[in-house]
């Protein structure tokens, strides 16, 4: 299930202003003055005017007329690589007056912190598009009336001037669909590639959703999904659209597919609203980041200061001990496709790669210098889940790690085998773990040794610096992985303790 936010304005040919306060007339209703400036202000027809005629305002409500969704039809996918045809706008409209309501900055989670209704919302056939009414709550009244809070006077104030207010909506969506290679999506991490967004109808090789979503190739097709059955939910004044268009303004958006720009689609930027308002962002799974990070803080705790579970770590420890060097080669360089899919491949295995691995990894070194960098960064690292879960800017970090595996993109055969190879040794899949604790003992290998007792790391931890920094980016990659794993599995939480556990293993 996708959640997204779409800017109004964002489609081409539907450059206008996209909010603007209606006039109401001396009977108290819209559409009877200065009609005509109206339907030649807003690139109107006496369609939606009609409808206007019949609302009538309360006390207190502020009419705002929007322009929202162009169909794909009439002005193809919007900025950010979102389609929304005709038999989608026509159907989905009504959703607007039963789940939407008028919120500022996309936090939309409680109805009585809106700021106004959608009074009308139809779908206009001569212009083909979405458009809507809200009425703001001007005053303490219309709030009581219409449920929620009042508008700020700074908001007020720009709509009795007349002034640009950016807008955007949010919809859910079980699915979006490829426009060239027909791929279902219900997450990002399913969405199709550059390898895999094959046309079946001419063959056509698109730019793939997963990176290539708003983009255009040289032959002129733009790389964009379709929304089936969305429910819109949302309808926002944004204090700071992540999006020029929002404003209404058109944007020279079209890019050449080698581009390295950027462009977020809709469900990226409904992740960057949830962390802009301290929502919980998901990295391509079911398990939520932050409730991740503070869980694994718990299992610290535990750690730190339970005797018994002590005990049961020094044994589960042993499966760390006398590890053999990973070879790396076939994950590639940090960044990279392949290090992407190298990543899904260790993931798939259970393997989360050892501090002294991940440091050779992201830094090339080997040898003595590999040595001191570990020696930097291994007082960093007991501890570092409580000391990432009190980081307000958690969701952001998570969202634009580079440690996210690609599992959206077939691994490729080579990877597999490797990862595979790897297993014995590194994965942390419970047969193989008791494996290794037995072959440990018989080996007589001396109990690891666990370093806790809090003084020495948390002391650590509070000290900036590259050694802190690098610990925090291999706690990074290590949410990454976990989020990974299906949830549902049942070895997930000795996988969790064990992710913990390696960091305690000196």
């Amino acid at each position: 299930m996708h959640e997204k936010v779409v800017d109004c304005g964002s489609w081409d040919g539907m450059d206008m202003q996209p909010a603007m306060m209606l006039k109401v007339g001396r009977d108290g209703r819209l559409g009877s003055s200065d009609l005509s400036q109206f339907l030649e202000k807003r690139a109107a027809d006496h369609v939606f005017a009609h409808l206007l005629s019949n609302v009538k305002l309360a006390a207190g409500d502020l009419p705002i007329h929007l322009c929202g969704l162009g169909a794909t039809e009439a002005y193809g996918p919007n900025r950010n690589g979102d389609g929304f045809n005709e038999a989608t706008c026509k159907q989905q409209v009504a959703t607007f007056m039963k789940h939407a309501r008028y919120y500022r900055n996309h936090k939309n989670k409680d109805p009585d912190k809106s700021y106004g209704k959608i009074a009308l919302a139809a779908y206009n056939q001569s212009m083909r598009r979405v458009e809507l009414l809200l009425f703001g709550n001007g005053t303490k009244e219309a709030a009581e009336r219409n449920g929620g809070l009042v508008l700020p006077d700074s908001t007020i104030s720009k709509f009795h001037s007349g002034d640009d207010i950016p807008f955007s909506m949010a919809c859910k969506v079980a699915y979006d669909v490829c426009d060239n290679c027909g791929n279902k999506a219900a997450n990002r991490s399913e969405y199709c590639t550059e390898d895999t967004c094959i046309s079946p109808q001419d063959g056509f090789r698109g730019l793939g959703c997963f990176s290539g979503l708003g983009k255009v190739a040289a032959s002129g097709r733009q790389q964009f999904v379709e929304n089936p059955n969305c429910i819109f939910f949302d309808m926002s004044e944004v204090y700071k659209p992540a999006d020029r268009t929002a404003y209404g303004a058109r944007a020279d958006y079209m890019s050449k597919a080698a581009s390295a720009q950027h462009y977020m689609g809709g469900a990226e930027l409904a992740e960057w609203w949830a962390a802009q308002n301290g929502f919980e962002v998901q990295m391509g799974s079911s398990i939520p980041v932050v409730k991740l990070a503070h869980d694994l803080a718990a299992i610290e705790q535990e750690l730190e200061h339970s005797p018994a579970t002590r005990d049961l770590a020094l044994v589960r420890a042993m499966c760390f001990s006398k590890q053999a060097q990973a070879d790396l080669t076939p994950l590639g360089k940090l960044g990279t496709r392949q290090s992407a899919t190298g990543l899904a491949a260790l993931a798939r295995q259970k393997i989360a790669l050892s501090l002294p691995d991940f440091l050779r990894w992201i830094s090339g070194e080997t040898g003595e210098k590999l040595a001191g960098l570990v020696a930097s960064v291994t007082p960093h690292v007991p501890g570092v889940f409580s000391h990432l879960a009190a980081d307000p800017n958690l969701p952001l970090r998570a969202r634009d790690s580079v440690f996210q595996p690609d599992s959206a993109t077939l691994i490729p055969r080579n990877q597999r085998i490797w990862a595979q190879k790897l297993a014995a040794e590194h994965a942390m899949s419970s047969p193989l773990v008791e494996e290794r604790i037995q072959r440990s003992v018989f080996r007589q290998n001396s109990s690891p040794a666990l370093v806790v007792g809090g003084s020495r790391h948390k002391s650590a931890q509070a000290t900036a610096g590259p050694g802190n920094d690098l610990a925090q980016q291999y706690a990074l990659y290590k949410l990454a992985f976990l989020a990974a794993q299906p949830q549902e599995e049942q070895q997930l939480p000795l996988t969790a303790r064990l992710v913990v556990l390696q960091n305690y293993n000196s």
